[in-house]
């Protein structure tokens, strides 16, 4: 009983990043910039009695807050204030999540090449901190058609519980980019797929369950699932057969949360196609709520990061997918991409930000995977052809899509990367919690 109210309290206050503690950039203001002081400020000052109606206080205030965050970054004034405006809100959002962990040595290890139809895979593993494995699968042109050294891309996973880098939608996107002459590597995020933890807790709920002890230990679940993806740039970097300066990022629901991520706070990244993510705080919250933990970054709207600016973080190439039946409600995705496109405009960049409008729910369709890789061929390879986007041509790939008239990929037990099915039998391997166990001691 005392685990689970003390959970329940972790999580309401994981609910509170993009909500209260979001919000708290009225109070912030006012009461400084030490975390200290952050955390004791009101944030409802005056609220009415009653949950509901504090509920709905907050509700307005994070609205009020995320409308001034894209106001800001719509009026941008040109290149110098837009350039300004972007390094300081990618420095503070850096430092809410805790700041990056040390580099420490990959030691990748490849433990099987396969052949297939177009192109090849190799099974891989990296260590992204030390005992840490990272699964992934690396997938190549046919390298008699496309010449190394190759753009590559990394694809960031969704929540689709057990199977990780083995979803056959998310590797379908490796295909089409290996087909396409680019590299391409999928990894499992952490509590997924051959990095689960526990057979109890996995997927979004162990997600949260780290989230809720990286605020303790003042670090952010944002920057555990980050550093996981800015290491599969390190190890993309260590491969001959990749061109570590056209690098490129994709994904689709968490998998697009995290490409976001990728491409606003690593520089390396020249083009980013998140998918089924952007939209807005306010639609978002007011919907569904704030999500999983690591959607949430501390006090973000009081320095100026929401779903615009993770848009526009990036200097270089952003296009969003959006569905038009989305629970990420579509309303928001429309405000925010015409947010972004003025800023970029402004900036003298409005070629370098787009949008692929796939229709039906949320999912990383065909069109939407397609339109993806057309977006890394414009920006990683030159080809000036694959954009602009025709979206009928792109919207009438799904009325026709049958998965199992594709190749989409491996199943879930030929495309394991470990003999178990799981990093902890890898030599070394640690549990996460174990890491956090030793920053706590």
């Amino acid at each position: 009983m005392w685990y689970t109210m003390r959970m329940n309290w972790h999580i309401h206050r994981v609910a509170a990043a993009t909500g209260a503690c979001a919000l708290m950039s009225v109070a912030m203001a006012a009461a400084g910039d030490t975390f200290s002081d952050m955390l004791e400020a009101s944030v409802l000052t005056n609220a009415p009695a009653g949950w509901l109606d504090m509920a709905t206080a907050t509700f307005r205030r994070l609205s009020a807050a995320d409308r001034a965050v894209d106001a800001k970054w719509a009026g941008v004034g040109g290149v110098a204030e837009y350039d300004a405006l972007r390094r300081e809100v990618r420095a503070r959002a850096i430092d809410a999540m805790g700041g990056f962990p040390l580099r420490t040595p990959l030691d990748p290890k490849v433990v099987a090449r396969v052949r297939r139809a177009g192109y090849s895979v190799e099974k891989v593993w990296f260590s992204s901190r030390p005992g840490i494995p990272v699964t992934a699968l690396v997938f190549l042109p046919n390298s008699a058609k496309f010449k190394p050294p190759y753009p590559a891309v990394v694809v960031a996973c969704g929540h689709d519980g057990s199977l990780g880098k083995l979803n056959g939608g998310y590797q379908r996107g490796c295909i089409l980019a290996a087909r396409a002459g680019m590299a391409a590597i999928i990894y499992d995020p952490i509590e997924q797929g051959e990095r689960a933890q526990t057979p109890r807790i996995g997927n979004t709920d162990g997600h949260n369950a780290i989230g809720v002890r990286e605020l303790l230990l003042g670090g952010s679940m944002a920057m555990v699932r980050l550093w996981d993806g800015m290491r599969a740039i390190d190890y993309l970097e260590t491969r001959p057969d990749v061109d570590k300066s056209r690098i490129g990022v994709m994904g689709n629901s968490g998998g697009g949360t995290l490409s976001s991520y990728i491409a606003a706070f690593d520089e390396r990244v020249k083009a980013g196609a998140p998918s089924c993510y952007i939209s807005s705080l306010r639609e978002v919250c007011g919907a569904y709520g704030p999500q999983d933990a690591e959607q949430n970054i501390f006090g973000s709207l009081s320095y100026g990061l929401n779903h615009a600016a993770l848009m526009l973080l990036n200097a270089n190439a952003m296009c969003a997918c959006f569905s038009t039946e989305d629970f990420f409600p579509y309303k928001g995705s429309l405000e925010t991409f015409d947010v972004a496109k003025r800023a970029a405009e402004r900036a003298g960049r409005a070629d370098a930000v787009s949008m692929i409008e796939s229709l039906g729910p949320h999912g990383w369709k065909e069109s939407s995977r397609t339109g993806s890789v057309a977006w890394m061929r414009r920006w990683l390879l030159g080809d000036l052809g694959a954009v602009p986007f025709d979206m009928k041509a792109l919207q009438a790939l799904d009325e026709k899509f049958d998965p199992k008239a594709v190749d989409m990929g491996f199943g879930p037990e030929d495309g394991l990367v470990t003999a178990t099915g799981n990093v902890q039998s890898l030599p070394g391997s640690r549990m996460f919690y174990a890491l956090q166990s030793d920053r706590l001691a």
